[in-house]
């Protein structure tokens, strides 16, 4: 039996997830496929604007999506990517834009279809909450 046959057939309908970084937002929005209602429980006071949290310390770091990331974070928030790009994010093609330095020297650059964004976690996890706050779960 396969895990959405075996969640209809105990006729949950109510998930609880208990932490609303980035992995509890997502956690939150793929169960929402199969509850009629999501709870995520965070500690931390959720700010309006991209700010950062005081129980997340990377938050004022640099961040960028892997490109599956990025794939993934459009299928389930169809738009997201347009709308990190309104607000600031800086798209990059991680085999140009990016060096990096290997034992045997600096990597070659040149253009490729590996292309993700760059921006802060706090921007990244502010359109998640945003999206989920649509679907209302």
């Amino acid at each position: 039996m396969n895990m959405k046959n075996r969640m209809s057939s105990q006729h949950s309908s109510h998930a609880v997830v208990i932490g609303g970084s980035i992995a509890g937002l997502l956690a939150a929005r793929v169960l929402a496929e199969n509850f009629d209602r999501v709870t995520v429980i965070e500690r931390d006071y959720y700010p309006e604007n991209p700010e950062p949290r005081s129980g997340v310390p990377q938050s004022n770091q640099g961040h960028f999506l892997l490109v599956r990331g990025k794939q993934i974070l459009e299928e389930l928030f169809l738009g997201f990517v347009e709308e990190l790009a309104e607000k600031g994010a800086i798209q990059v093609d991680v085999i140009k834009d990016w060096f990096v330095l290997w034992d045997y020297g600096w990597s070659q650059c040149f253009s490729s279809d590996l292309t993700t964004w760059n921006c802060t976690r706090n921007l990244i996890e502010n359109v998640i909450r945003q999206r989920e706050r649509v679907l209302s779960f």
